[in-house]
């Protein structure tokens, strides 16, 4: 084991890039860790709802991380220090993360709707 961090909560999945790990715990922390000594390089707590977790792994795209939430909301943080650039809420009930390609978002509802939203602020 090259190190260890607790979460304060479980892991449901994650992502990496450019040495970094990105993750939410099933709380309201999203997590960017240091892939090389598991330090923490920022925290940031999605204020937007309670129990309004990361639902899937958060994407980088550039210096933009993108994730849903529990709650339904498209959100957009600072990739290198974890300020929120913008959020979108979908009233979506998902179930699972979001994808992209290009410059869209898609997600899918739990009644089987396949959504796609411009992934500029939120515009879709």
């Amino acid at each position: 084991m090259l190190w260890r961090r607790d979460t304060g909560n479980w892991v449901p999945t994650l992502s990496g890039a450019d040495n970094t790990i990105y993750f939410g715990s099933a709380n309201t922390i999203v997590h960017a860790l240091d892939a090389n000594d598991g330090s923490v390089k920022w925290q940031h707590n999605i204020t937007e709802g309670t129990f309004n977790y990361v639902l899937g792994a958060p994407i980088r795209v550039g210096d933009d991380l993108v994730f849903l939430t529990q709650h339904g909301d498209i959100m957009v943080l600072d990739a290198l220090d974890g300020t929120l650039r913008w959020h979108f809420p979908t009233a979506i009930t998902a179930r699972t993360g979001l994808t992209i390609s290009g410059d869209q978002i898609f997600l899918g509802d739990q009644d089987g709707i396949i959504y796609a939203y411009g992934s500029e602020k939120g515009d879709g």
